[in-house]
């Protein structure tokens, strides 16, 4: 019998995480995107509460690296959002 056959099961447990704080989210942006100007910041920071941590992470892809408008980019996921909650 191997050491694992008995390893404990409970390290492998998923747990959920919600919804960042405006302090959380704000730390995750400059710390994915430093040169993050402060207006750009301020207003990622309002238009993301409540998003997820995916949420946030698509924001810094769609934007920075595909070159995603912001606005579109928000209308967006707030739809999807939306209509996983209905």
């Amino acid at each position: 019998m191997s050491t694992h056959d008995h390893e404990d099961k409970s390290s492998h447990s998923t747990h959920m995480v919600g919804p960042l704080s405006a302090h959380g989210r704000r730390a995750y942006f400059k710390a994915k995107k430093p040169s993050l100007d402060d207006a750009t910041l301020d207003r990622w920071v309002h238009q993301t509460e409540g998003y997820s941590i995916a949420h946030l992470r698509e924001v810094i892809i769609a934007i920075n690296f595909f070159g995603q408008d912001e606005r579109s980019l928000f209308e967006r996921l707030d739809s999807m959002r939306q209509n996983r909650i209905k």
